[in-house]
């Protein structure tokens, strides 16, 4: 692929980047792939409907294409991404592509790239499964002579990663954890990927149902060796309702009961975990897990 690419690109197939997803295991049908690039170089175009084309173009399982631009101090900067199944830490089955006119070193893009995804692409989950293949690129021209600022990189990357949670299979509902009280970055990052991760969490979400002892659950099974009497959960935010209490379940009043299942029930849910052994905290995001989600999985190849 490279090679051909590269023969009618003039360019040399070392200088071509091969993104790829699909079933696990079958051999590419190269003949049709061939084709493929042929009519793809010769509809190249510098324009912003050809972006749009190629964002939905590398959509699978996907319901809508995934794409950001911003222009600042002169620089400009535009991804997009695919992503719907397969979705956790490490990336996954998704691909992403920023690309800017900004002038960047190749070591100053890894770090930029890097600390961004970390931030995004690496704290979501919609399934808990990684795959065979995955791959965010960002590309810098060198044309506007400037450098492009980390926190667009950030935000481009945000926004992209949210767009695949959002765009989850089967998904019906996404949470957002708050995790604090960690004693380091790391340490609050595997209690995220932990409660993110969990099937039971998702599902209790799913369902509406305020399950405080799964959470609880996905804390202890992060393996961080937090005492439960320090450990609080709420759910809503900024100012949300208190499930437990520095180990302790609280006892709602039916107005706070009724508050409490109006928040389970929306599209977005916001939970805060402090496991009360420092002051450092990240946020996870999350899908819930649906029936069709199975459906979907159970008939993928069939």
């Amino acid at each position: 692929m490279c090679a051909m690419v590269a023969e009618r690109l003039g360019c040399k197939p070392t200088e071509v980047l091969v993104a790829s997803t699909g079933v696990i295991g079958p051999r590419l049908p190269m003949d049709k792939i061939e084709r493929g690039i042929a009519s793809a170089v010769a509809e190249l175009r510098p324009s912003k409907a050809a972006m749009m084309y190629a964002a939905e173009a590398i959509l699978t399982t996907d319901t809508r294409s995934k794409t950001y631009g911003v222009r600042s101090n002169g620089v400009t900067l535009g991804g997009m991404a695919k992503g719907s199944g397969m979705i956790a830490p490490d990336m996954a089955t998704m691909l992403g592509f920023l690309v800017t006119d900004a002038r960047l070193q190749p070591d100053r893009v890894r770090r930029l790239l890097r600390s961004a995804c970390d931030q995004s692409f690496n704290r979501i989950s919609v399934d808990s499964d990684t795959s065979t293949s995955d791959m965010v690129l960002m590309l810098a021209s060198g044309a506007a002579r400037s450098a492009v600022a980390a926190d667009d990189v950030d935000a481009c990357c945000s926004s992209l990663s949210q767009q695949v949670l959002c765009d989850g299979e089967g998904t019906t509902r996404v949470f957002d954890v708050r995790i604090e009280g960690a004693r380091s970055v790391a340490e609050a990052d595997r209690v995220g990927r932990a409660i993110v991760n969990s099937p039971l969490v998702k599902t209790a979400v799913h369902g509406g149902d305020p399950n405080w002892g799964r959470f609880m659950m996905a804390v202890g099974k992060s393996g961080v060796a937090i005492n439960p009497a320090k450990v609080s959960l709420s759910v809503g935010s900024p100012r949300g309702i208190a499930l437990l209490s520095l180990g302790e379940p609280v006892v709602l009043n039916t107005k706070q009961q009724a508050r409490v299942e109006r928040l389970m029930r929306a599209d977005r849910v916001g939970f805060v975990v402090d496991l009360g052994r420092g002051d450092v905290g990240v946020t996870w995001s999350g899908s819930d897990l649906s029936y069709e989600y199975v459906r979907i999985n159970a008939e993928y190849t069939t």
